[in-house]
C-alpha cells in the first residue's frame, strides 16, 4: 500500500485488512520506499497513489511490472485527470 498520506494509508489498510482473504503486507510513503518493500514482500497486488513525493504511481507501476511481473497494480487517485487515467491504462 503506497500513499504519502499516513491517514489515508491507515484508512485503506484498515478497510482491506477487515476483508476476509485480504492482508496488507507492507506500506510505503514514497516510490523509493515502495520499491524496497515490494521486492521484499512480493505482494499479489500493489495499491498505489497516483501522486507521490518522489514520482508518480504510474512510473512506479511500470517499474513494478518490469521488475516483478507477477505483482499487479491498482492505482488510486482523488484527481479527475483523464490524461492520468489513460497513462495508467
Amino acid at each position: 500500500l503506497v500513499d504519502d498520506h499516513e491517514v489515508v494509508r491507515h484508512g485503506i489498510s484498515d478497510v482491506l485488512d477487515a476483508q476476509p482473504g485480504l492482508e496488507v503486507v507492507g506500506e510505503a510513503s514514497t516510490c523509493g520506499e515502495a520499491k524496497g518493500r515490494i521486492a521484499a514482500t512480493l505482494p499479489d497486488v500493489a495499491v498505489l497513489d497516483m501522486h507521490l513525493p518522489d514520482g508518480s504511481g504510474i512510473d512506479l507501476c511500470r517499474h513494478i511490472r518490469q521488475e516483478h511481473p507477477s505483482v499487479r497494480c491498482l492505482i488510486l487517485t482523488a484527481f479527475d485527470d483523464d490524461d492520468a487515467v489513460l497513462a495508467a491504462i
